[in-house]
């Protein structure tokens, strides 16, 4: 009985959680909800793996073509001339050449900022 009274709420949840305030001040409505956009590519952090070497599965979304495909990034990596900089159990962040740094976190949307640091509600 909790199992299906979870699972009933669970879409409205996830509803909820994609249309929130600050998606409806957008100006342009996302490709793939939670993801980060960069140049033609749309990434979205499935997993994150902490062993003896640590990585992250993404999920890169081809903008133009719509194909997707799976990469698996460890600390060095590069996607849209962005460096793995950081793997931890929450996400992961990129470090980008002007310093730029963007946090993919798993569950919640990607969020990048123009600071040194990564914002406390990073991974």
């Amino acid at each position: 009985d909790k199992l299906e009274d979870y699972l009933s709420k669970l879409p409205k949840q996830v509803e909820e959680y994609y249309t929130s305030p600050i998606d409806s001040e957008l100006t342009e409505p996302m490709t793939n909800p939670g993801a980060w956009e960069a140049s033609d590519y749309s990434y979205q952090l499935l997993a994150t793996f902490r062993s003896t070497n640590a990585f992250a599965v993404v999920s890169r979304l081809s903008l133009e073509s719509k194909g997707r495909d799976i990469l698996e990034l460890q600390v060095g990596d590069s996607i849209s001339n962005f460096s793995v900089s950081k793997v931890t159990h929450k996400g992961i962040v990129l470090a980008g050449p002007d310093g730029e740094r963007v946090a993919l976190r798993l569950f919640k949307p990607s969020f990048a900022e123009l600071v040194d640091g990564v914002s406390a509600s990073g991974p």
